[in-house]
Parts: C-alpha cells; sequence; structure tokens
C-alpha cells in the first residue's frame, strides 16, 4: 500500500510540474484579439489597369461594382487572434538594404507578429471570401524578415495605430485580395480591396480609413481551478500519509 501511495504522490507531482510548465508557457504567449474597421466611402470605388491587355472594357464583369457590390459607402470589420510569442521589433530610424536594392530608413517602430489567425472566417464582400488559411504569413519587412502582420506599436499595450496585412481570398473562382496599410518602410493608414478585374475600392493615402482595437485573451478560469485541483490532491495525500501512519495515532 506504501508503494502504491508513493506512486501516485510522485504523479499527481509529475502532472502538477507539466501544467506549472504550461502556466508559464501561457503567460509568456499573450494572445490578443484584434479587430480591424475599415471604412470607405462611394467615391473610393475606382477602376484602374484598364489599358493593361488583361482587362477588357467590353467584359461584363468590368460593371463598375467591386465583387458584384455598387459603389456606396461602406466598411469591413475584420477579426484576427494574435499569438505575440516570438515577435519582432525594428526601432524608428533602423536602416537596412530594402530587396530591391534600396536603402530604407523605417519611419516608425514596426512589430511583426507571425502566428496569427482570422476569427471571424470566412469574410465575405460581395462574392468575394477570405478563409483563414488566406492570411498570408510571408509579408515581406524591414531587413529581409517576413510576418503575417506588422504594426507601429506593442499591441499588447494597445498602442498600435497602423497594421500592414494581406489577406488572398476567392471571388467567383479567382484572386481577390484585400490590403491594408502595407508597406516595408512607413505603414499606411489607407487600404485597398481589389477585384481581379480591375475595379477596386482604394481610400486615398493618409485618409485614416481604418480603426485598430486590441483586448487581451485572459487564461480561461478553468485552467486555474484545474491546477488548484491538483495542488489539493497533494495536499490531501499528504495529510492522509500523515493520518494512516503508526506514529500519528500513538503507536
Amino acid at each position: 500500500m506504501k508503494v502504491i501511495n508513493k506512486i501516485k504522490y510522485q504523479l499527481l507531482l509529475v502532472v502538477t510540474l507539466l501544467f506549472s510548465l504550461s502556466i508559464s508557457s501561457t503567460a509568456k504567449a499573450t494572445i490578443v484579439d484584434l479587430t480591424l474597421e475599415a471604412n470607405w466611402s462611394k467615391t473610393d470605388y475606382t477602376v484602374t489597369g484598364l489599358s493593361d491587355p488583361l482587362y477588357d472594357r467590353t467584359d461584363p464583369n468590368v460593371d463598375g461594382k467591386v465583387f458584384g457590390v455598387i459603389p456606396s459607402d461602406g466598411s469591413l470589420t475584420i477579426q484576427l487572434r494574435v499569438n505575440t510569442e516570438n515577435s519582432l521589433f525594428f526601432n524608428a530610424g533602423h536602416t537596412y538594404t530594402h530587396s530591391s536594392g534600396h536603402t530604407a530608413t523605417l519611419a516608425h517602430d514596426f512589430y511583426g507578429y507571425t502566428d496569427v489567425t482570422l476569427q471571424n472566417a470566412p469574410l465575405t464582400f460581395g462574392t468575394a471570401s477570405w478563409v483563414n488559411n488566406g492570411l498570408l504569413t510571408r509579408l515581406d519587412g524591414p531587413s529581409n524578415t517576413t510576418a503575417s502582420i506588422w504594426t507601429n506599436g506593442d499591441i499588447i499595450n494597445d498602442s498600435a495605430s497602423k497594421i500592414s496585412i494581406r489577406l488572398g481570398g476567392d471571388g467567383d473562382g479567382l484572386d481577390a485580395d484585400f490590403f491594408i496599410g502595407r508597406s516595408t518602410e512607413n505603414i499606411q493608414t489607407n487600404f485597398l480591396l481589389w477585384e481581379y478585374f480591375g475595379e477596386e475600392i482604394r481610400t486615398p493615402l493618409g485618409s485614416g480609413s481604418y480603426t485598430i482595437s486590441t483586448s487581451v485573451v485572459p487564461v480561461p478560469a478553468a485552467v486555474w481551478l484545474f491546477g488548484t485541483g491538483f495542488l489539493g490532491l497533494i495536499g490531501f495525500s499528504t495529510n492522509r500519509k500523515k493520518v494512516m501512519s503508526p506514529l500519528s495515532v500513538g503507536f
């Protein structure tokens, strides 16, 4: 019986140790929910690239609409979940050689996050759809680095006002691209919703046409209760040993 109790006690210690390590890992990898609200006006609808031979002015799809949506004021909400572990950082003024060969200097701090998921998938606009695996994980950043998103601030502290991101999706079986603030030197505050026929919603540079809000995801209460339960079991096991011990009953 003593041997069995000893094995049980050791197993409880091992499980508790593993639990503690998992809590430590969770604390390091802060999870943040990030919400983007993109807004545009009717006048932001444009048709570009019609000089390109790929675009046929007589094509019925070149209809002045974007994914079947007529020009009008509108908005689109994107909800992301970001694991901030192994994030990247470059401070303002950092100078590097761009992949194109020119020297670039960062206009502001750059924070890069590689582990990002699209929470409100599928995200839709008209006939276009973006699913979770459409979130690009190789968006170019400073010094030949890549990340799923780049921001100008630490999102844990809710100080980011600019974000660089690209969603690749599908619209009627062809590519549908959604760019927000894409830049490798100075993240912009505009966005581009591009239809494969050359029609798009493109907000003006410096328009501040999207907003960012963040919230840190707390460790679930059930996890803490789980750990507390194990600690309680260890205490119970220890006290039980004391009660069953011959010395504890006066022999």
